[in-house]
């Protein structure tokens, strides 16, 4: 290392020390007993109801799912993560599981090609677009395509990453509602938390969770506050929502499912 490159790195690590030591009431130089929550926000699957949640980075969905599911009126779900989203139909009368899938980029061919080979499966239609594929597929064995307990439990134990003051005992609900903290959290791994903004509302009676409208920054990787200034341009935004409701519950058949009954009648 020349004199120049070592005088500029000595200069940088008294910043990182002066700042650190005119912060020691603020932030801590080792790792704080404060803990995220660790256990709560139970996703709830009656014979009856709707779900939207949805996880954000940066403003990128990361994972999302829409569903609505009724013993009587039959199922429908809407998954969306990484180059993928899925559309899934039961009616409430029938075995027959209508699905509708658009992926994007290079693993698409081979998706398409993991679907033709299923031999519980039967691909429908199938038009490509540039790189973008959308196939419409119908089954008889129920997979895990009209379960949306996996992509709602992903958005919800986000939310776990931070600790929560109470705002309210009840709402009007019978609800209790609860605002995230920002701070400096050694769970599983350090980080720091920031911008906190939004509430969650659960019942207390069973730790069901009814709505979250949460977004914070997210810097990982800071059991000190050294840490933190090393890693905090690399701080992601999270966005959190969850909606759950267990009544007026109703399920429309989606237009592309009368298409591809259309189409598969044709072509018997």
């Amino acid at each position: 290392m020349n004199k120049r490159a070592l005088a500029l790195s000595t200069i940088v690590l008294l910043v990182v020390v002066n700042a650190t030591m005119g912060s020691l009431a603020l932030y801590p130089f080792s790792e704080r007993d404060h803990r995220p929550v660790e256990d709560a926000f139970v996703v709830d699957e009656p014979d009856e109801y709707a779900v939207d949640a949805r996880l954000a980075v940066d403003g990128e969905t990361v994972v999302s799912v829409e569903a609505t599911i009724s013993d009587t009126e039959g199922r429908y779900t809407r998954h969306v993560s990484e180059e993928v989203v899925t559309e899934s139909y039961q009616n409430a009368t029938s075995d027959t599981i209508h699905t509708r899938s658009v992926f994007t980029g290079e693993s698409a061919e081979r998706r398409v090609r993991h679907l033709r080979d299923n031999p519980d499966r039967t691909v429908v239609s199938e038009e490509w677009e540039g790189e973008t594929v959308t196939v419409v597929s119908v089954a008889r064995e129920p997979g895990d395509e009209l379960d949306p307990s996996g992509a709602a439990s992903v958005v919800t134990r986000t939310l776990l990453l931070s600790t929560y003051d109470r705002v309210s005992s009840a709402d009007e609900q019978g609800l209790r509602v609860l605002r995230p903290q920002n701070g400096w959290y050694n769970g599983s791994r350090s980080y720091r938390l920031t911008d906190v903004s939004g509430e969650v509302r659960f019942d207390p009676t069973t730790d069901v969770i009814h709505s979250a409208d949460v977004e914070w920054t997210l810097a990982d990787g800071t059991p000190t506050y050294a840490h933190y200034l090393l890693v905090r341009d690399d701080a992601v935004t999270q966005e959190i929502s969850y909606e759950y409701r267990d009544h007026g519950i109703r399920v429309d058949t989606p237009d592309w499912v009368d298409d591809a009954a259309t189409a598969t009648r044709g072509g018997s």
